[in-house]
């Protein structure tokens, strides 16, 4: 198996991001010791027939650049020694074992993953990317699990959120550039439409400060894909909870640029892993078992909601 790499510069930034981290983490009482990352490795033997069909643009170089959007776990995030860990990753990974390939991560922020894609800076993107009619007017995109979206609130209140008509005056956490903005921000023009408050709309950088600024009190509520959402709650140690859903599941995983001649490669790869049961620990590993997918397809018929 390769080995990911990661440049020296970014180690002593992510090792910078995860002490800030720990310390917010520890104010409200969740304690990355406390729910340790799970540590189970996949051995995956290249597929020589699938080496063969690479594009050659790639099967040259040898390696895939990887764009990650580190947000919130199980998807894509960081572990206590700073390493890119989750799902998403761990499927990347076997992925690239399989084509013989060398994974080489790069971290960006959610709302530079089409740009970066557009500008043939990246082979694929990686972080808790839906997929939309609208994103594959722009971009391929490859599924690789299933999501839909959730609500937390601190479990010493009595919020709830029927649906997102029930935001009108509240404060909510989201991540910049995310699907949950966009439905936020047409939302609030609704509330303010009907006479009613509008939502004061707190945007972070990742999944992680939002739900943070929920459990501070900063935000009534925050909002993110379930995947990750389910997981906080679950390590949250009871401080919060899970208070309403949006959306019915839809498909969401890799993203790569428009008419990619490595779009197939990719879907062709992970189905091998769901072929050999790989796939499937992985998924398990994570604790996300109705996250499982039965195909990966490119670019998959779906009906917007």
């Amino acid at each position: 198996m390769k080995l990911p790499s990661i440049t020296l510069k970014r180690q002593l930034s992510v090792g910078s991001i995860i002490v800030l981290s720990g310390i917010l983490l520890s104010s409200c009482g969740i304690g990355v010791e406390d729910n340790p990352v799970p540590k189970q490795t996949f051995d995956v033997s290249a597929d020589k027939e699938l080496v063969r069909d690479l594009p050659d643009s790639i099967e040259d170089k040898g390696t895939l650049n990887i764009a990650v959007a580190v947000g919130s776990a199980p998807d894509v995030f960081q572990d206590e020694f700073g390493n890119l860990v989750g799902w998403e990753v761990d499927v990347a990974k076997a992925a690239t074992d399989k084509l013989d390939l060398n994974p080489e991560f790069s971290e960006i922020s959610f709302d530079s993953i089409i740009p970066g894609l557009q500008a043939q800076r990246y082979d694929i993107a990686f972080g808790q990317i839906g997929v939309t009619s609208e994103r594959m007017k722009k971009i391929d995109q490859v599924a690789t699990g299933l999501g839909n979206q959730a609500f937390a609130a601190p479990s010493d209140t009595d919020t709830v959120v029927p649906d997102i008509s029930a935001l009108c005056g509240m404060k909510i956490g989201i991540t910049r550039g995310s699907r949950q903005q966009e439905f936020a921000e047409e939302q609030t023009k609704k509330c303010t439409t009907e006479g009613k408050e509008p939502i004061a709309i707190q945007v972070y950088d990742d999944g992680t400060k939002a739900n943070l600024a929920m459990l501070s009190g900063r935000a009534d509520v925050s909002w993110s894909g379930s995947t990750s959402m389910n997981y906080f709650v679950k390590v949250s140690k009871g401080k919060a909870d899970i208070v309403g859903h949006h959306l019915q599941p839809y498909p969401l995983g890799g993203a790569l640029s428009k008419d990619s001649e490595f779009s197939q490669s990719y879907a062709d790869a992970v189905n091998a892993l769901i072929e050999d049961g790989t796939y499937e620990k992985i998924m398990n590993k994570w604790g996300i078992p109705d996250s499982i997918i039965d195909e990966a397809v490119v670019n998959p018929e779906v009906k917007d909601q």
